[in-house]
This record gives structure tokens, C-alpha cells and sequence, in this order.
């Protein structure tokens, strides 16, 4: 399920724009300041994730969301204090619900009770909570998956209309990626004040616990193999030389890759003029433990086609520097092969590592993401570039972007792609 329209009206009392999303998973919307691109991706961002009170705040009288399968979903503001959600779907009449200003406020500050007896302080200033033991800042969403029964405090009115609308809007997860994304905030114990670590050093853990755990189920898997009988494991028939041959250099070419990635640390040398010698039994033999390995290496999967990617903007994006993944994290050196830690690097590459590990390894497929401005953390010549890496990136994860922004590199010579918002 996508979202192929956005509809907005009256948006500041002035303004009707409506968005059609590309194919190839990229749209870009520019226009003058205050014409309204950020508000729009508030609007959108907020009807997604339940943010109700920015859609009570922000002036305009109706959104429109249609989905590829010509469903829709509306909010319209009847009042400034009434909020009307309805779903459509073809064929079948509108399902509504309304909600009021004052009822917003209440199930928010239900929340923050509920929360509080739990360990937890809101925020104002942005709706996350910081837990009072160890001044860890959370999402709402990050506090809902630990406490789960939180999620009780209905922004919306428990019906069946509400029920149908809800696993609709769930269906399609939002992100609105601003240019604040390179910290993460924390609080310091029994202190409500934030501070800040920085996210680049956070994804380098990420990515170490996450080829860490691959590696555990590496090993199990080879547990598991190494346990059936050999007769399960070779196969029931004649091999040919060409058939292991084809097998063995499909093996080469994934270990070759996951090495180069920096995941495997050696890589066996494989003799492929050595197969022509072998007799059927000692090929069956090998084709069997050719396919045993390529079936363990099956764990690194996930983690070899997002790193590759990733690996690969970055290393075309960075002068003097390459940077790979391992169990250690990244492992950044520079041209005369001196390690760099990620809170070393420049801001402008802390903003392109944090930027794009966040689309590939944290957004979830079928989501819609919303960027706003980000050429002001991009130099000019990853500008340029910046499009064609949010396309690989809608392939591999089947995601849309849309991007709100100034830049002319961005957005010229991309008409066929591109909404100017007037």
C-alpha cells in the first residue's frame, strides 16, 4: 500500500497545493518561503503518526490523502476547534471521526500522568519523554515499544470507524527528516535540561550489535548444518563440473563482497582450475559444502545489501577517507590509513553518513519520507548527487521520498519529477 496524492487546502488561509507522487520513488517540491513545503510535510507527518495537536495548530481546512489503490483519507477542520477524520473507500460510504481541541489535550495529558508513574517525563517543547533513572530521551513511539500499555491513551475515539482508519493510516509508516537528525538527546539524571550525543557515533553501535547478532546466528546455523547426516546433505544426483564451477564462483563473489564490506575478516582461496580434476563423487562431495557455505552466509544477507549501498555513497561522497562495517562498527581511515573515530569527521559528513544510514538501516519498507531543506547539510557536489542515491535507495527498500527544497542542484534538469508549489 502507497500513497500516490496529497491534497491541501486552505493551508495559512491562502493556499491549495497538490502533490502527485513520482515513479521511481522520488518527488520534489519547491516554491518561495512561506508558500508552505515544511507545513505540508508537518500536516502529512502528523495525520500519520497521531501527532493530532499540529494538525489542530497549523491553519488549513482539509488534507487529502489518496493511496494507489484510490482509497482516501481526510482531516478537515471545521472549526479551529474541531477535527473531522474520514476514510473512503471505493465503493462503500465515508467512515467519520471527530475529535475536539480539548479532547486532544485531555488524552495528552493522560499520557503524561500514565508515563510519569511510570519513570518517564514529557517534554513540551516536542512530545518525547525522557526516563528520570538514566536521563535517556525516548520518542513516543520508542516509549510505546517499551511500555506498551501506553498506547491506551487514544488520540482518537475507540470506534469502529477509528478502528478502520487507524490500521489504515498504519499501513503506510511516515518519516519527516529534518536538519537536526545529526544528535540524539539525552538528559542528565534528575535534570530536565537536554543535551545532546552525537548520532554518528549511536548508528556506529548500531551497526556493531547488528554484525555482532548476524554473527551468533552465523555460528548457530553452522551448528545446525554440520549436525544433519551426510547423506541429506549431498545431492541425489550426478554433479557436473560446470554446475560446481557456477556454484563456487557464486560462493567467490559473496565472500569477496562481504569482505570487501569489511563483515568478513579472511576469505578462502578457491582453486576453480581444480574442479576438472575432481571425480563425481568428490564433486558432490564439494558442491555440498559449497551450498552448505552459501547457506550460512545467507545471515549476512540483509546486512551485505544495505552495506553495500551505504558503503557505496559514502565512498563516493568522501575526498581522503574510506569507510567500511565490521563488528567493531564503522571503520573510518584516512588516505595515509590512520584510523578516524565517527565524531572525528567533519559535520558535513557526520549529516551524509547519519542521512543516509538512517533511509537504509532504520526506515521501514513501504514508507513514505518526507526531507526538508537538506541541501543546508549537504555540500554543493553531493547536491548533485543527492536524487540519484534517494532512487537506489527506493529500490532497494521500496520506499517513496519527497523532498522539499531551494537547491538548484537538487532540482534542476528533474522537471519530470518536480512540483513547483505557487
Amino acid at each position: 500500500m502507497k500513497i500516490k496524492k496529497i491534497e491541501i487546502y486552505g493551508l495559512f488561509g491562502m493556499f491549495d497545493h497538490t502533490i502527485e507522487l513520482k515513479q521511481g520513488g522520488v518527488s520534489i517540491i519547491f516554491g518561495k518561503n512561506g508558500i508552505g513545503k515544511t507545513a505540508i510535510f508537518k500536516i502529512v507527518n502528523a495525520l500519520f503518526n497521531q501527532q493530532l495537536t499540529q494538525l489542530v495548530d497549523i491553519v488549513f481546512s482539509e488534507v487529502k490523502i489518496t493511496f494507489d489503490d484510490d482509497d482516501f483519507i481526510s482531516a478537515q477542520k471545521n472549526t479551529t476547534s474541531l477535527l473531522s477524520v474520514s476514510y473512503l473507500e471505493k465503493g462503500r460510504a465515508p467512515l467519520i471521526t471527530e475529535i475536539t481541541a480539548a479532547e486532544i489535550k485531555k488524552s495528552l495529558e493522560w499520557l503524561e500522568t500514565r508515563a510519569q508513574i511510570r519513570g518517564y517525563t514529557m517534554i513540551e517543547i516536542d512530545g518525547s519523554f525522557f526516563k528520570d533513572k538514566d536521563g535517556k530521551i525516548l520518542t513516543k513511539e520508542e516509549l510505546f515499544d517499551i511500555e506498551p500499555h501506553l498506547k491506551n491513551y487514544e488520540l482518537l475515539p475507540n470506534t469502529f470507524s477509528t478502528f478502520l482508519l487507524k490500521s489504515r493510516l498504519q499501513q503506510v509508516k511516515v518519516s519527516f527528516l529534518t536538519i537536526d537528525r545529526l544528535q540524539i538527546k539525552t538528559a542528565p539524571i534528575k535534570n530536565k535540561d537536554i543535551s545532546y550525543k552525537e548520532t554518528a557515533t549511536e548508528h556506529s553501535k548500531f551497526i556493531q550489535k547488528m554484525i555482532q547478532t548476524a554473527k551468533v546466528q552465523y555460528a548457530n546455523v553452522s551448528q545446525k548444518i554440520a549436525a544433519r547426516p551426510t547423506k541429506e546433505r549431498i545431492p541425489d544426483r550426478a554433479i557436473t563440473a560446470d554446475e560446481l564451477r557456477t556454484q563456487t564462483i557464486k560462493l567467490i563473489a559473496i565472500e569477496q563482497k562481504l569482505h570487501s564490506l569489511g563483515i568478513l575478516d579472511e576469505v578462502a582461496d578457491r582453486n576453480l582450475a581444480e574442479i576438472d580434476e575432481l571425480n563425481e563423487n568428490e564433486r558432490s562431495f564439494e558442491f555440498a559444502t559449497i551450498s552448505d557455505k552459501l547457506e550460512i552466509l545467507e545471515v549476512y544477507a540483509d546486512i551485505e545489501k544495505k552495506g553495500s549501498l551505504f558503503l557505496q555513497i559514502l565512498n563516493n561522497s568522501f575526498d581522503f577517507k574510506t569507510v567500511k562495517i565490521s563488528d567493531k562498527g564503522f571503520v573510518i581511515k584516512n588516505n595515509l590509513g590512520v584510523d578516524i573515530l565517527p565524531s572525528e569527521l567533519s559535520s558535513g559528513e557526520k549529516h551524509l553518513l547519519v542521512l543516509f544510514f538512517q533511509l537504509i538501516f532504520k526506515t521501514p519498507e513501504n514508507s513514505l519520507v518526507l526531507i526538508d531543506e537538506p541541501e543546508l547539510s549537504l555540500h554543493v557536489d553531493w547536491q548533485d548527487k543527492f536524487v540519484e542515491n534517494l532512487q537506489n535507495i527506493a529500490q532497494l527498500q521500496n520506499i517513496d521520498f519527497i523532498i522539499a527544497t531551494h537547491s538548484p542542484d537538487i532540482a534542476d534538469g528533474r522537471a519530470n519529477i518536480s512540483k513547483i508549489l505557487k
